[in-house]
């Protein structure tokens, strides 16, 4: 398309009760052939699907970051390591007839490192248990299937793990 989306920010955050969930977000364009005027429609679906909230609007096409929306939710499903609950954010650009889709995942959830004392998700206290990760794998380095990352990931979980410190580069969206 003319113009699309180069990348969503999403911010979500929530009080320590859990009752106010604030969301902002932010994007960048992709416009390659200096569109004028688009049209932005930002749809948040929460966990199951459901839509809970939409904003949209025919915008100044722009270069860099702007922030597009703020917005927020009573009650949000909050994201633990028991249910890790994930809200989308459907970002749609229209210009001159071309459609362009972006979705993000994010999560809601409080927390808190507690001076000389726990770690606290959404007011409970968590122990983080956890290992370090890099991707590779004997015999094919950095170019592990989707499979292998899979059987991984399920290997941490098994031994007990709810907290992962990823090597120093970016890995696969696919963990």
């Amino acid at each position: 398309p003319k113009v699309s989306v180069d990348k969503i920010f999403a911010t979500a955050s929530v009080d320590e009760k859990g009752t106010l969930g604030k969301l902002s977000i932010s994007g960048r364009l992709l416009n390659p052939t200096g569109v004028d005027t688009v049209s932005v429609k930002i749809e948040v679906k929460d966990p199951q699907g459901k839509g809970v909230a939409t904003w949209g609007n025919e915008i100044k096409a722009f270069f860099g970051d702007k922030a597009l929306w703020e917005t927020s939710f009573k009650n949000p499903k909050l994201w633990s390591t028991e249910s890790p609950d994930l809200y989308t954010i459907q970002t749609t650009i229209t210009s001159k007839g071309d459609v362009h889709v972006h979705q993000e995942k994010i999560g809601f959830r409080n927390f808190e490192f507690v001076k000389r004392g726990p770690f606290k998700l959404n007011g409970k206290r968590l122990l983080l248990r956890g290992t370090h990760r890099h991707e590779d794998h004997a015999g094919v380095a950095a170019a592990l299937t989707e499979e292998m990352m899979r059987k991984e990931m399920e290997q941490i979980k098994a031994m007990g793990a709810n907290f992962i410190r990823l090597g120093h580069y970016q890995q696969s969206s696919i963990i």
